[in-house]
């Protein structure tokens, strides 16, 4: 790889994106890290995500004009530095937000470093609400009662894993993994540093096997907007 690899990313929008860029680099041997440099010769920050096959999963920063393309080398190099990420298994932080997780996993608060302040309801956390009783016996998929609803749902307790999946210069991720009923949940909560750091992603693989019962997610914030969009 000391020719380096071209790596094509492709902006659709009608505007200038700065985001995480994640690609899959052949490579002929596991490298011990990665570089890229963007079209102006300057080098992004980047990360080795994983490697299988003869092929690396990575991220990098990209900046990307409107309706346009722009071309980066990917290169191997010496293992990547850490950057302002910060990540424990029930801490994750980056320049913009705090999130902390409670016990079960979930997010119990999440500070705005910009404005100081808190962004989940005192006493509440941003969580897997499961109703144990959905009581539509003809069409369970999608009518939903309102004596469901009204229900006072419980949090996934059982079973609960958290461990570190992602410790790196542009990407950090905790994974939470819980059981009930049967059922298996899996999620994974990131924060980039380089792109939309503004932006926290929680990603959920559910292997769903919980007859009769309802899951939603529920994001109890310290903040409220009736004409919200």
């Amino acid at each position: 790889n000391v020719k380096g690899t071209p790596v094509m990313v492709y902006n659709p929008e009608g505007y200038a994106r700065k985001d995480v860029v994640e690609a899959k680099v052949p490579f002929a041997k596991k490298p011990a890290g990665i570089s890229v440099t963007g079209p102006d010769g300057k080098s992004c920050p980047a990360q080795l995500v994983s490697y299988e096959n003869g092929c690396a999963t990575i991220l990098f920063c990209a900046n990307v004009k409107p309706v346009s393309f722009s071309v980066f080398d990917v290169r191997e190099a010496s293992k990547n530095k850490g950057g302002s990420l910060k990540v424990s298994k029930n801490t994750i932080e980056n320049g913009i937000y705090k999130i902390v997780l409670d016990g079960n996993g979930d997010i119990s608060s999440i500070v705005d470093k910009r404005l100081g302040k808190e962004l989940v309801q005192k006493g509440k956390a941003i969580r897997l609400a499961y109703f144990e009783k959905n009581e539509s016996f003809r069409w369970p998929a999608w009518e939903i009662m309102k004596t469901t609803i009204d229900a006072e749902p419980v949090s996934i307790t059982e079973n609960v894993k958290i461990s570190i999946e992602e410790q790196g210069p542009v990407r950090a991720t905790v994974k939470v993994e819980r059981k009930k009923d049967g059922s298996v949940f899996v999620q994974y909560i990131s924060l980039t540093n380089g792109g939309y750091d503004d932006r926290i992603t929680v990603r959920n693989e559910v292997d769903w096997k919980s007859s009769g019962k309802l899951l939603k997610a529920d994001f109890p914030l310290s903040f409220s907007n009736p004409k919200v969009t």
